[in-house]
């Protein structure tokens, strides 16, 4: 890291030397090291171009960008990576917005392999970069969704019959293991639409209950982790009856529901049930007949034909007098 000055000698007739000088000062520095500014995001994905785009920087021993340009390359000894892995810098940086990971091939996947990229300037006396390490997964995570709606009417301190999520990757492959999701029970208002997402909620938890969705101690537990590609909550209870309930699901990329799943473009992070209504179903019911329908005490009918008129049943409702 030396500061120089350019001197031009020039001799005259007389051999006598003209010296002048015809530059500032400056320094020549020398560049040994790449250093990554962008690390590949954990996980990656088969078929897809990793995000964030990794940039590449030669610096000098203080770390000092190098301003000259120069070529960068990028391979893996592991993937069989595409795109444009041939990149100019611009004042010493290169990024790679266009690196491209293998499709997927379940004859050379490996599940728990972690993987990295290599980054190699040419240009003498700088040395190759590795990249932090990552896993690979089955395609991006978009599809997250339940696989059947819930019934819309639910009996008050009844369990809903088993509610399914499944999660699916951007083509259409059902992810197997590795994920979760937690529910969460939303009371809403003011809908414009049949969404969820229309209307005014607010979370009342307080209102679930079921030996289903509570671990040894009692404690209320609203995750659970995938298994063989889908996510069951088998015990969801509702202890207040209500005319406009739905369920909230988030899907996290671990089994204990600690970190929130990173979605992009057109990924979901939450889904939603359709609404539904809890009533509450006591021993008491009536029906509400139409007596015109009943048959009269002097009827009379052929035997092995239909009773005329029908008997009609105008409604069945609750001790609440809700149907």
């Amino acid at each position: 890291n030396l500061v120089f000055s350019l001197v031009v000698s020039i001799p005259d007739l007389n051999s006598t030397q003209i010296i002048a000088t015809i530059a500032s000062r400056f320094a020549v520095r020398s560049f040994t090291s790449l250093i990554i500014l962008n690390q590949p995001r954990d996980p990656c994905y088969f078929g897809e171009i990793i995000r964030p785009s990794p940039s590449i920087m030669a610096v000098d021993s203080v770390g000092r960008p190098a301003p000259s340009n120069f070529t960068v390359l990028v391979s893996s000894n592991v993937l069989n990576i595409s795109g444009l892995l041939s990149i100019q810098t611009e004042k010493g940086t290169a990024v790679f917005s266009n690196i491209k990971m293998p499709q997927y091939n379940l004859s050379t996947y490996t599940e728990g392999q972690r993987y990295s990229l290599t980054f190699f300037a040419l240009k003498p006396g700088i040395n190759p970069i590795s990249s932090d390490t990552f896993s690979l997964l089955q395609g991006i995570e978009n599809d997250f969704r339940l696989s059947a709606q819930p019934a819309y009417l639910q009996a008050q301190n009844q369990p809903f019959k088993n509610i399914l999520l499944q999660l699916r990757d951007g083509g259409g492959r059902l992810v197997i293991s590795g994920h979760s999701a937690r529910v969460d029970l939303l009371l809403c208002s003011n809908c414009e639409s049949s969404s969820a997402t229309s209307c005014i909620c607010q979370v009342v938890n307080e209102r679930l209950y079921g030996d289903g969705l509570r671990d040894k101690d009692g404690k209320l537990v609203l995750c659970s982790q995938a298994s063989s590609g889908t996510i069951v909550f088998e015990q969801i209870v509702v202890g207040v009856p209500d005319d406009s309930y739905f369920l909230k699901f988030t899907r996290y990329k671990d089994v204990e529901c600690n970190q929130l799943y990173p979605v992009e473009g057109l990924g979901r992070q939450f889904t939603y049930s359709s609404k539904i209504r809890v009533a509450s179903f006591s021993p008491v019911r009536f029906l509400d007949l139409n007596l015109s329908s009943c048959p009269s005490d002097s009827s009379v009918f052929v035997a092995g034909e239909p009773i005329k008129p029908q008997p009609q049943i105008l409604g069945i409702f609750d001790s609440s007098n809700k149907p």
